[in-house]
């Protein structure tokens, strides 16, 4: 949806400018979208493969799980569990994951880039699950289990 909002409010600049009397111009200048949106989408493209792969391995139940020598998908993964263990962490996953604000923006102070990596390599593979059923039902109804 973010990228979509993105996509319409450069559309809704460029005909505040250039008007519709003339649709090929049009066209060709709303081509030049794809060098802002490009980089975006190929950045949730390769999470998406990352993560697809990483969910087959799971599903088949292969031996070793799912690895890649890709930083960029091992620092976002990082960033998926930290963000859960920091809230300047959480905020500025918020910012990424809405395009407020692209990765390389938003991790150029060093000590945050490295919070990421110490939060994200204590932490386990997969986020906490949250209660059991169980335990859920326990909370409810003022018990323990």
């Amino acid at each position: 949806m973010s990228m979509g909002a993105l996509h319409a409010t450069l559309l809704r600049d460029l005909l505040r400018t250039e008007g519709t009397d003339d649709a090929e111009k049009l066209a060709l200048r709303f081509e030049t979208t794809r060098a802002s949106l490009s980089p975006m989408q190929q950045g949730l493209a390769g999470w998406d493969r990352h993560r697809l792969a990483e969910i087959d391995a799971a599903i088949r139940d292969v031996p070793a799980p799912y690895e890649t020598e890709d930083r960029d998908w091992h620092f976002k993964r990082a960033l998926d569990t930290a963000k859960l263990r920091d809230p300047e962490l959480l905020r500025a996953f918020a910012d990424t994951g809405t395009l407020l604000a692209t990765a390389e923006e938003t991790f150029t102070d060093p000590a945050l880039a490295e919070k990421v990596a110490e939060l994200g390599r204590k932490a386990p593979h997969y986020s906490d699950p949250g209660p059991s059923r169980a335990e859920l039902l326990a909370a409810v109804a003022g018990t323990a289990v």
